[in-house]
Protein backbone atom coordinates (compact mmCIF):
# COMPACT_ATOMS: atom_id res chain seq x y z
CA UNK A 1 0.00 0.00 0.00
CA UNK A 2 3.23 2.45 0.25
CA UNK A 3 4.13 3.11 -3.62
CA UNK A 4 7.24 5.16 -4.67
CA UNK A 5 9.32 6.04 -7.60
CA UNK A 6 13.18 6.59 -6.38
CA UNK A 7 15.74 8.08 -8.48
CA UNK A 8 19.21 7.92 -7.07
CA UNK A 9 22.14 10.15 -9.01
CA UNK A 10 25.18 8.18 -8.37
CA UNK A 11 27.18 11.49 -9.60
CA UNK A 12 25.88 14.30 -7.22
CA UNK A 13 24.92 11.70 -4.51
CA UNK A 14 21.31 12.98 -4.55
CA UNK A 15 18.18 11.22 -4.66
CA UNK A 16 14.65 12.04 -5.36
CA UNK A 17 11.34 10.03 -3.79
CA UNK A 18 7.94 10.58 -5.07
CA UNK A 19 4.65 9.28 -3.45
CA UNK A 20 1.95 8.00 -5.08
CA UNK A 21 -1.38 7.89 -3.30
CA UNK A 22 -2.63 4.33 -3.11
CA UNK A 23 -6.04 5.28 -3.63
CA UNK A 24 -5.03 7.05 -6.71
CA UNK A 25 -8.09 7.21 -9.77
CA UNK A 26 -6.22 5.27 -12.56
CA UNK A 27 -7.52 2.94 -15.11
CA UNK A 28 -5.84 0.46 -15.49
CA UNK A 29 -8.04 -2.60 -15.91
CA UNK A 30 -9.36 -1.99 -19.68
CA UNK A 31 -13.24 -0.64 -18.28
CA UNK A 32 -13.31 0.54 -14.82
CA UNK A 33 -10.91 2.95 -12.79
CA UNK A 34 -9.92 1.90 -9.53
CA UNK A 35 -7.76 2.53 -6.77
CA UNK A 36 -4.08 2.28 -7.96
CA UNK A 37 -3.25 -0.01 -5.06
CA UNK A 38 -4.71 -2.91 -7.11
CA UNK A 39 -2.73 -2.77 -10.15
CA UNK A 40 -0.05 -4.63 -8.79
CA UNK A 41 -2.25 -7.76 -7.95
CA UNK A 42 -4.12 -7.26 -11.10
CA UNK A 43 -1.16 -6.57 -13.54
CA UNK A 44 1.71 -8.24 -11.86
CA UNK A 45 4.31 -6.04 -11.00
CA UNK A 46 5.84 -5.92 -15.20
CA UNK A 47 2.28 -5.01 -15.98
CA UNK A 48 1.95 -2.70 -13.24
CA UNK A 49 5.68 -0.72 -14.00
CA UNK A 50 4.51 -0.80 -17.78
CA UNK A 51 1.17 1.01 -16.88
CA UNK A 52 2.98 3.97 -14.24
CA UNK A 53 6.16 4.29 -17.50
CA UNK A 54 2.96 5.03 -19.78
CA UNK A 55 0.74 6.61 -17.79
CA UNK A 56 3.47 9.39 -16.51
CA UNK A 57 6.09 8.90 -19.42
CA UNK A 58 9.11 8.01 -17.62
CA UNK A 59 11.25 4.84 -17.37
CA UNK A 60 11.95 2.69 -14.43
CA UNK A 61 15.14 0.47 -14.18
CA UNK A 62 14.19 -2.09 -11.38
CA UNK A 63 11.58 -2.53 -8.77
CA UNK A 64 11.51 -3.74 -5.32
CA UNK A 65 8.85 -4.89 -3.27
CA UNK A 66 9.30 -5.27 0.26
CA UNK A 67 6.86 -7.00 2.83
CA UNK A 68 6.16 -5.89 6.26
CA UNK A 69 8.22 -8.63 8.23
CA UNK A 70 11.31 -7.56 5.99
CA UNK A 71 10.34 -3.84 6.92
CA UNK A 72 10.37 -4.74 10.32
CA UNK A 73 13.36 -7.08 10.48
CA UNK A 74 15.71 -3.79 8.62
CA UNK A 75 14.21 -1.24 10.72
CA UNK A 76 15.78 -3.18 13.89
CA UNK A 77 18.94 -3.78 12.23
CA UNK A 78 19.53 -0.27 12.17
CA UNK A 79 18.82 0.07 15.77
CA UNK A 80 15.14 1.67 15.70
CA UNK A 81 14.48 4.88 14.20
CA UNK A 82 13.64 8.21 16.36
CA UNK A 83 10.18 10.03 15.91
CA UNK A 84 8.63 12.96 17.97
CA UNK A 85 5.00 12.25 18.23
CA UNK A 86 2.91 15.44 18.36
CA UNK A 87 -0.03 13.10 19.55
CA UNK A 88 -1.11 9.68 20.64
CA UNK A 89 -1.82 7.55 17.45
CA UNK A 90 -4.62 4.67 18.91
CA UNK A 91 -6.32 2.37 16.35
CA UNK A 92 -8.13 -1.27 16.36
CA UNK A 93 -8.68 -3.19 13.25
CA UNK A 94 -9.53 -6.67 14.07
CA UNK A 95 -10.20 -7.68 10.35
CA UNK A 96 -6.43 -6.55 9.61
CA UNK A 97 -5.01 -8.14 12.24
CA UNK A 98 -3.97 -4.41 12.91
CA UNK A 99 -3.91 -2.74 16.78
CA UNK A 100 -1.87 0.50 16.69
CA UNK A 101 -1.16 2.15 20.04
CA UNK A 102 2.02 4.61 20.43
CA UNK A 103 2.30 7.31 22.36
CA UNK A 104 3.11 11.13 22.39
CA UNK A 105 6.55 11.88 22.62
CA UNK A 106 9.90 11.81 21.31
CA UNK A 107 10.46 7.62 21.11
CA UNK A 108 12.82 5.26 19.27
CA UNK A 109 10.16 2.94 17.13
CA UNK A 110 11.56 -0.92 16.57
CA UNK A 111 10.18 -2.77 14.28
CA UNK A 112 6.66 -3.56 15.05
CA UNK A 113 6.08 -0.14 16.93
CA UNK A 114 7.66 1.61 13.28
CA UNK A 115 4.86 -0.74 11.46
CA UNK A 116 2.30 0.81 13.47
CA UNK A 117 3.56 4.24 12.75
CA UNK A 118 3.58 3.79 8.78
CA UNK A 119 0.30 2.34 8.65
CA UNK A 120 -1.47 4.37 10.81
CA UNK A 121 -4.02 6.93 9.14
CA UNK A 122 -7.54 6.93 10.71
CA UNK A 123 -6.68 10.30 12.88
CA UNK A 124 -5.26 12.37 9.82
CA UNK A 125 -7.53 15.07 8.86
CA UNK A 126 -7.01 13.35 5.01
CA UNK A 127 -6.21 9.97 5.79
CA UNK A 128 -3.72 8.42 3.46
CA UNK A 129 -2.24 12.15 3.05
CA UNK A 130 -1.89 12.37 6.73
CA UNK A 131 -0.33 8.83 6.42
CA UNK A 132 2.40 10.01 3.75
CA UNK A 133 3.17 13.14 5.44
CA UNK A 134 4.10 10.59 8.56
CA UNK A 135 6.12 8.20 5.79
CA UNK A 136 7.92 11.00 5.17
CA UNK A 137 9.12 11.88 8.35
CA UNK A 138 10.06 7.73 9.30
CA UNK A 139 11.95 8.10 6.11
CA UNK A 140 13.93 11.04 6.86
CA UNK A 141 14.30 9.67 10.40
CA UNK A 142 15.00 6.01 9.02
CA UNK A 143 17.73 7.59 6.74
CA UNK A 144 19.52 9.57 9.39
CA UNK A 145 19.68 6.29 11.74
CA UNK A 146 21.41 4.40 8.60
CA UNK A 147 23.96 7.01 8.19
CA UNK A 148 24.91 7.08 12.09
CA UNK A 149 24.50 3.68 13.06
CA UNK A 150 25.41 1.42 9.79
CA UNK A 151 29.15 1.17 8.31
CA UNK A 152 29.81 0.24 5.07
CA UNK A 153 30.20 -3.80 5.78
CA UNK A 154 27.52 -3.78 7.96
CA UNK A 155 25.16 -2.97 5.66
CA UNK A 156 26.66 -5.59 3.28
CA UNK A 157 25.79 -8.00 6.03
CA UNK A 158 22.08 -6.64 6.26
CA UNK A 159 20.92 -6.49 2.87
CA UNK A 160 22.85 -10.35 2.27
CA UNK A 161 20.67 -11.26 5.46
CA UNK A 162 17.64 -9.70 4.04
CA UNK A 163 18.06 -10.21 -0.13
CA UNK A 164 16.00 -13.73 -0.06
CA UNK A 165 12.98 -11.46 2.04
CA UNK A 166 12.19 -9.08 -0.76
CA UNK A 167 10.97 -9.19 -4.69
CA UNK A 168 13.22 -7.50 -6.58
CA UNK A 169 15.14 -7.52 -9.86
CA UNK A 170 17.95 -5.64 -8.25
CA UNK A 171 20.81 -8.12 -8.24
CA UNK A 172 22.79 -8.46 -5.36
CA UNK A 173 25.86 -6.91 -6.95
CA UNK A 174 23.89 -3.76 -8.25
CA UNK A 175 22.67 -3.40 -4.01
CA UNK A 176 25.74 -3.56 -3.28
CA UNK A 177 27.08 -1.21 -5.48
CA UNK A 178 24.67 1.14 -4.86
CA UNK A 179 25.34 1.23 -1.16
CA UNK A 180 28.00 3.57 -1.43
CA UNK A 181 26.45 6.17 -3.29
CA UNK A 182 23.17 5.75 -0.32
CA UNK A 183 25.19 6.08 2.64
CA UNK A 184 27.34 9.33 1.81
CA UNK A 185 24.14 10.74 0.46
CA UNK A 186 23.08 13.70 2.82
CA UNK A 187 19.46 14.12 3.64
CA UNK A 188 19.54 17.57 2.70
CA UNK A 189 19.63 16.21 -0.72
CA UNK A 190 17.20 14.03 -0.65
CA UNK A 191 14.22 15.14 -2.45
CA UNK A 192 10.76 13.76 -1.34
CA UNK A 193 7.43 14.89 -2.86
CA UNK A 194 3.29 13.98 -3.31
CA UNK A 195 2.15 13.75 -6.20
CA UNK A 196 -0.64 16.61 -6.10
CA UNK A 197 -3.95 16.31 -6.40
CA UNK A 198 -7.21 16.37 -4.58
CA UNK A 199 -9.60 13.55 -2.51
CA UNK A 200 -12.79 13.05 -4.18
CA UNK A 201 -15.63 10.93 -2.50
CA UNK A 202 -18.17 9.28 -4.81
CA UNK A 203 -22.06 8.86 -4.26
CA UNK A 204 -21.47 5.27 -3.04
CA UNK A 205 -19.35 6.82 0.19
CA UNK A 206 -15.62 5.38 -1.82
CA UNK A 207 -12.66 8.05 -1.58
CA UNK A 208 -10.30 8.26 -4.16
CA UNK A 209 -7.33 10.62 -4.84
CA UNK A 210 -7.88 12.15 -8.22
CA UNK A 211 -4.29 13.62 -9.90
CA UNK A 212 -3.74 17.25 -11.11
CA UNK A 213 -2.85 17.37 -15.24
CA UNK A 214 -0.04 19.86 -14.40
Amino acid sequence: DVIMLVSLNASDHSAAVIQIPRDTYAKYTGRNYRKLNGADAYLGIDGFRAFLERSMGIRIDRHLILNLDAFSDIVDAVGGVEIDLPSDLVYDDPVQHLYIELHKGKQRLMGDTAEQFVRYRAGYVEADLGRMDAQKLFLAAFIDAVKSNMTLPGTVRLVRALYGEVETDLTFGECCALLPVLLSTELSDVTMTTLGGEAVRTEAGTWYYVLSRS
